[in-house]
């Protein structure tokens, strides 16, 4: 089962647009910068309608049938982004992407956690999610290299092709994901119940109780909304960034057109940071070991982000783009070791007969923050530039410092509790 896990991941990282997706939303269908962080903000809202309901229905009605409902959205989203000239079909296809994640996000793990209990492997899941994590960045930074290599071998055939077209490449490996999911055996759909409304309603509001209740459980809302928010939210402005950082070398283009060294440099930045990300995953579980737990761990984490957001402000407000895109790659890395053990402690503290709906609120706390945070970052970058593509994205900076020291502020009074 671990190859199928291992798989699962692999595949469902074949994301083959999202070095690009900014970039398709900004240049190629005409966004600016704050309807980008609208509709980013838009799939928050989506997640958060579809997200908890669907781990109660993953946790009842079977979590392979979501599982596959999860990726036939996916699919047909791409379709649509493919499509798409008209922002209200931007949004629809958002739609239909928010379905994918929230009936994926959770169901998965919570698969996970429940083979291992079934072979008394609990001891090890952390290492064992990080494990399986480090294929899923083996599968990013691979689709990296698929990407450039579709976009290169494309645009030499036909220079005025557009970014657009590598969502429909995703379509193949996602078919070959439901064929695996297809696989898996029936004991991991949980104890399924008949699925009706009422029972659907009860078992969520026990869950939602539990989440409310138990103190612990509460911190690690907040933190993943804190610290995962914040990566999604920031995470892929990298791309306009290294655009920008591309147009102003002062080098001899070798390349057809400038479009050319884009691509590359744009898709070899994810390879990096995906193979980065790969190797944190996988050993998130020594780095715990290493200072003492998962609690100390992430505390750990916390403070480095800091530091990191800090040595980040002065290096946007100044345009250093070798120095920003560097400091993203670092963000990367702390967000795989961070991840691991943030999810086993979320494990910890849930019941096993509730690990989906658990981690689909976690997933839906954290597309809660989004909803207000990715609009709010647009406007702000939007708001404090003048006209045009090139702007100075010192926002992202500004934001991570203070979400930073919001947690380690908070961390720091609960110990002394």
């Amino acid at each position: 089962m671990l190859f199928r896990f291992s798989l699962y991941g692999f595949l469902k990282n074949q994301k083959y647009f999202e070095p690009v997706f900014y970039l398709i939303l900004l240049q190629e269908k005409g966004l600016t910068f704050t309807m980008l962080g609208i509709l980013i903000g838009f799939g928050g809202i989506c997640v958060n309608l579809f997200e908890i309901p669907s781990g109660a229905l993953a946790d009842i009605w079977g979590r392979r049938k979501c599982m596959i409902f999860s990726f036939i959205s996916y699919i047909s989203s791409f379709i649509l982004y493919y499509i798409s000239q008209q922002i209200w079909l931007l949004f629809f296809a958002m739609i239909l992407f928010s379905i994918g994640e929230a009936f994926r996000t959770g169901t998965h793990k919570a698969m996970i956690f429940d083979w291992l209990r079934m072979h008394e492997r609990l001891d090890e899941k952390t290492m064992i999610y990080g494990y399986t994590r480090s294929w899923s960045k083996i599968g990013s930074s691979l689709s990296a290299l698929i990407g450039v290599a579709f976009m290169l071998s494309w645009r030499s055939l036909n220079p005025k092709a557009e970014y657009s077209h590598v969502f429909l490449l995703c379509i193949v490996p996602y078919s070959i994901a439901i064929i695996n999911l297809l696989g898996y055996p029936k004991e991991l759909d949980g104890e399924r119940k008949r699925a009706s409304l009422k029972i659907v309603l009860h078992h969520l509001f026990n869950t939602i109780k539990d989440a409310i209740k138990i103190s612990q459980l509460r911190r690690l809302f907040i933190e993943s909304m804190s610290f995962e928010g914040t990566f999604k939210a920031v995470k892929d402005y990298v791309q306009p960034i290294t655009y920008l950082m591309v147009m102003s070398l002062p080098v001899i283009i070798i390349f057809t057109e400038m479009e050319q060294l884009t691509t590359l440099v744009i898709y070899g930045i994810y390879f990096i940071m995906d193979s980065i990300a790969s190797i944190a995953s996988r050993y998130s579980y020594r780095f715990s070991f290493i200072v003492g737990g998962e609690e100390r761990g992430c505390r750990f984490i916390w403070w480095m982000t800091l530091m990191l957001f800090i040595i980040m402000a002065p290096l946007l407000y100044y345009k250093i783009y070798l120095g920003v895109i560097s400091a993203f790659i670092v963000f990367h890395f702390l967000q795989n070791v961070w991840r691991p053990m943030l999810i086993s402690r979320f494990d910890t503290y849930s019941r096993p007969e509730s690990g989906a709906t658990i981690l689909s609120i976690e997933s839906q706390a954290k597309s809660f923050y989004i909803l207000i945070a990715a609009p709010l970052l647009g406007f702000v970058i939007d708001y404090t530039n003048s006209g045009g593509f090139e702007k100075n994205f010192w926002p992202i900076a500004a934001m991570g410092i203070v979400i930073s020291l919001l947690m380690i502020t908070t961390s720091l009074k609960m110990q002394r509790t």
